[in-house]
């Protein structure tokens, strides 16, 4: 019995740790697309004739 409920409280640390992590990562995700979304807009209005490479859309994909 003590192993089944030692085994239970690893695996639910391990649950709620993987579950914060995957969050973090999430919201750190959204956080770099928002900026590469704010620099290539913040790109395409600085410069007045915009040519779009393929440097400029390797960010996007």
């Amino acid at each position: 019995v003590f192993l089944a409920a030692f085994l239970l409280v690893v695996f639910f640390a391990g649950f709620l740790v993987a579950a914060f992590l995957l969050v973090v990562f999430l919201v750190d995700l959204r956080a770099a697309v928002l900026a590469v979304d704010f620099l290539f807009l913040f790109n395409i209005f600085s410069s007045s004739l915009f040519i779009p490479t393929k440097k400029d859309f390797t960010f996007r994909v």
